[in-house]
């Protein structure tokens, strides 16, 4: 039951932060541009605050609810799933724009992304082939977004600093704190509040991946101005906050007793 009303606080407040956004985007900003109407500049900052506190709030009421994780080795459906469409998301990123990005930046960033492609594909894969994974491995998606989350703020440094670049990097900054404490709880470093910070990191990037990206996917349709342009980064940011929300929704118990399981699972030979 505490993991139903976790679960409809997080996706009322993915409707709620969408729908801001989107206002946000149809409303609010030069659609030639990307910058905020001078004229409703403080309805902006109105929408971006609520936006801000309903990520804020449904994080702390989820972190706070978190009691554990699961100690059984299952795999579920819906992370493997996931995990096969972000790898695959994380391999195009060879052929994202990096203008303005120094070049060992670059290179590292799509090093790591192949990488991470590589161990996402794997991580999906083990629901039916059952191999090992070293959980020394889960440290590599972390790099990736660290590299990400780098070669982002430069590249917009580049040009001009608007309100999607900032979603976009508060976005993966917090995708990047989730996936290193994703890599310390997978390799035995965690604390006694290591799921509490799991749960808060993981419920904040996946709204923030959303909100930025599900509203411009839906906007850019019915608009060809260069302000809602949809690149690798959106389809990115939206698989990525698919995974990490069926992650910590599958693998945090929300009460003192066993949760009943949301995603279909199975525990095998690993």
């Amino acid at each position: 039951m505490k993991k139903n009303i976790c679960l409809l606080v997080f996706i009322s407040a993915a409707i709620i932060a969408m729908a801001l956004r989107a206002y946000e985007l149809v409303s609010l900003i030069e659609t030639e541009t990307g910058f905020i109407i001078s004229s409703r500049y403080t309805a902006a900052v109105i929408v971006t605050v609520s936006v801000a506190l309903v990520v804020f709030l449904s994080s702390a009421f989820v972190s706070v609810s978190a009691i554990n994780g699961k100690k059984n080795k299952s795999f579920y459906l819906m992370p493997s799933v996931c995990s096969l469409f972000l790898g695959a998301a994380a391999a195009l990123e060879v052929k994202e724009n990096f203008t303005g990005t120094p070049e060992f930046l670059k290179v590292l960033c799509i090093v790591f992304a192949v990488l991470s492609a590589v161990y996402f594909i794997a991580f999906s894969l083990r629901i039916l082939i059952h191999f090992p994974l070293s959980a020394y491995f889960s440290i590599i998606p972390g790099i990736f977004f660290v590299l990400k989350a780098a070669c982002v703020s430069i590249k917009n440094a580049y040009h001009t600093i608007i309100s999607d670049t900032l979603f976009e990097i508060a976005a993966y900054c917090l995708i990047m704190l989730f996936f290193l404490e994703f890599a310390r709880l997978a390799n035995g470093r965690a604390s006694k509040t290591s799921i509490k910070r799991f749960s808060a990191f993981g419920c904040a990037a996946a709204l923030l991946s959303f909100t930025f990206s599900v509203p411009k996917i839906l906007v850019s349709p019915v608009s060809s101005s260069a302000a809602y342009t949809v690149s690798i980064n959106e389809y990115l940011l939206f698989l990525t906050g698919l995974y990490i929300a069926c992650e910590v929704f599958s693998r945090v118990l929300f009460a003192q007793q066993q949760d009943k399981k949301v995603s279909i699972y199975y525990t095998g030979k690993h």
